[in-house]
């Protein structure tokens, strides 16, 4: 079965229900009580965050230097400045969490030779594919920098919620592509 373009635009747009960033809620009902065991929150520097075990996305073999770590949730972020990406949040370890941004794979900076060969290796069909770039922030005094690892994006098969960080065997990508 393939994916349809709604799964991966529910993957990616935040609008699978445990995906979107939350504020606290201190009264759960009774009811719901069941339902909370799955949900896992998070507070960081972004702000407070509920995801559901259920909708998470599983890395099998972890990301690339936590390879123990695999089940992440994706989130919207909450400034509009930021709109454009999203947030990959590790669920076993809340202290981690990484700034990705989603790209549509016809149209990616990716050769489209190189998206097939990454999804062969990961046992995803391209149909099913949602992809994700690593940022990095970095700053400096005060100035901002932002960079985009091309060369190891993060393939999602929308319809299996499964994913890996896959490095390219093509050299000719980038691991800090300066955004501007």
């Amino acid at each position: 079965m393939l994916a349809h373009k709604s799964d991966q635009h529910q993957l990616l747009t935040g609008t699978c229900p445990a995906m979107t960033p939350n504020e606290p809620n201190p009264a759960m009902p009774a009811a719901d009580a069941a339902k909370s065991e799955n949900i896992v929150r998070v507070t960081n520097k972004l702000g407070t965050f509920e995801y559901d075990r259920s909708q998470a996305v599983h890395f099998p073999g972890g990301i690339v230097g936590f390879p123990d770590l695999r089940q992440f949730g994706i989130a919207d972020l909450p400034t509009e400045q930021m709109s454009q990406f999203k947030l990959l949040q590790c669920l076993d370890e809340p202290s981690l969490c990484f700034i990705v941004l989603p790209a549509d794979p016809a149209g990616c900076p990716i050769d489209q030779e190189d998206l097939q060969e990454a999804c062969l290796a990961s046992n995803i069909i391209m149909e099913n594919l949602a992809l994700l770039f690593v940022i990095t922030i970095r700053t400096m005094a005060s100035t901002v920098s932002m960079s985009i690892n091309h060369r190891a994006p993060i393939l999602v098969d929308a319809l299996n919620r499964t994913a890996r960080q896959y490095v390219l065997s093509n050299n000719k990508y980038s691991v800090q592509h300066i955004l501007s």
